[in-house]
């Protein structure tokens, strides 16, 4: 599985057998093949903020405590005592500068692993319990994350995620913070919940409340077992009016204005409120019928601008020129997607239960904040779509399809998925890319 080959054009196969989805076998063998051998992001860096701060990170049955140790210092423990196999922290975060407790017989683990102090230590030959410590798991940072691997012999993350670590280096995503966070429990099998969000070929038929995305296409590119595709418009965009009539748009200031003000208010990510105000402003300060090079021109100048009134700090990396190569969406091969936006990013985390029937979808919105000004933010958790209906009306267009998928793709008279060759070939990758996990 090697990550950093160079980019592939889309292949040429379009078709994925039903089997690799829900046949007879696959989740047994991605849970004991695939999670425990990938990396996935575990947490946001800034959520450990003093030494002995912590959070767990849940994966089938493997729990991982990650814990500050020291300045820019991590270190990822499985979350068991090695005396009794109890797991030593049940709550979800908090600080144990002063050792890891084990509330069944009292031992208590020191960061290092190690352990500390166990009642009757005597009873033990001398030099016995230096021996027992907790495993550790790989563990290293990228992009304001802490990222998480179970199997030693994995490759580095650096090497592991190949190019997107230099293409998305100039957004500056280590210095984003959290807007907010939500975990739903989806009702679907993991990959059905994944691969809905990372292509946009679905976006003409199912996000149509307020503007028109029937005249958009995208193209794939595949990095190993990572790929990205970049949206464009083909045609006219519309939106439509209170009365659910449709308008197309002409001037290219109103176009950019209704897509950005849709995301800010319907998503609630991407589009925050340095480039709600920049196109407000755009359609105030910019004639109508400008050409598109001046507009975009014109956008880019006043987003950096709204952005730092804010007091955020705008990369200086960040160009026009290096946002464009940056894509639409990034699928991080197996549980991570990336949005990237000027604003920010939309940042998505999808892990599997261990039947496949259902997943843990976690969405982040990431922004530029000034320091100390970044927001308290509340985790929120949804234990089912209807539990998220009202929440969210962008992201409750795509979840109102999934449960049917899931069905459909169970059902004796689906054969297999068959792929637009240009616009879901980073599908056919991710599935073939598991297969060589869970055969090996």
């Amino acid at each position: 599985m090697n990550a950093t080959r160079s980019p592939q054009p889309a292949a040429a196969e379009n078709f994925i057998p039903a089997e690799w989805y829900v046949g007879d076998g696959v989740t047994r063998a991605e849970n004991s093949r695939l999670w425990p051998r990938t990396w996935h992001c575990a947490g946001r860096i800034e959520e450990l903020k003093e030494t002995g701060d912590y959070f767990t990170f849940e994966l089938l049955d493997d729990s991982l405590v990650i814990v500050r140790i020291g300045d820019n210092e991590f270190t990822a423990l499985h979350n068991v005592c090695p005396h009794r196999g109890r797991r030593l922290k049940d709550a979800p975060r908090g600080n144990v500068r002063d050792g890891l407790y084990c509330g069944y017989h009292g031992w208590v683990m020191d960061l290092d692993g190690s352990v500390k102090s166990a009642p009757n230590a005597e009873d033990w030959c001398p030099g016995e319990l230096g021996k027992l410590r907790m495993l550790k798991a790989q563990l290293d940072t990228w992009a304001g994350w802490i990222w998480v691997n179970l199997d030693p012999a994995a490759p580095p993350l650096s090497e592991y995620l190949g190019p997107a670590v230099d293409i998305l280096a100039p957004l500056g995503l280590e210095k984003m913070r959290r807007a907010w966070h939500a975990t739903l429990r989806a009702p679907v099998n993991w990959k059905v919940q994944y691969q809905a969000f990372n292509e946009t070929y679905h976006a003409g038929a199912t996000h149509d409340g307020f503007i028109s995305y029937k005249n958009l296409s995208s193209q794939a590119v595949l990095h190993g077992d990572h790929a990205v595709f970049y949206s464009k418009r083909t045609g006219p965009c519309a939106r439509r009016d209170t009365l659910g009539q449709w308008h197309e748009i002409t001037d290219l200031r109103e176009e950019l204005a209704a897509n950005f003000i849709h995301q800010y208010r319907n998503l609630h990510a991407l589009t925050l409120e340095p480039t709600f105000r920049a196109v407000n402003r755009l359609l105030e300060e910019v004639p109508t019928g400008s050409p598109p090079e001046q507009v975009l021109a014109e956008l880019w100048r006043l987003q950096r601008e709204e952005t730092e009134k804010t007091g955020a700090e705008w990369p200086e990396a960040l160009t026009p020129e290096n946002f464009a190569r940056m894509g639409t969406d990034w699928q991080l091969f197996p549980s991570t997607l990336v949005l990237p936006s000027v604003d920010g990013a939309l940042w998505y985390r999808i892990l599997p239960s261990a039947d496949g029937r259902s997943c843990l979808h976690d969405i982040w919105a990431l922004g530029r904040f000034a320091p100390g000004e970044e927001p308290e933010i509340e985790d929120l958790y949804f234990d089912s779509f209807e539990d998220f209906k009202g929440v969210n009306p962008f992201l409750e267009e795509d979840f109102a399809n999934l449960i049917a998928v899931d069905k459909g793709m169970r059902s004796r008279g689906w054969a297999g998925a068959v792929l637009n060759p240009r616009q879901e070939p980073q599908q056919l990758s991710m599935m073939q890319a598991i297969q060589r996990y869970i055969s090996e």
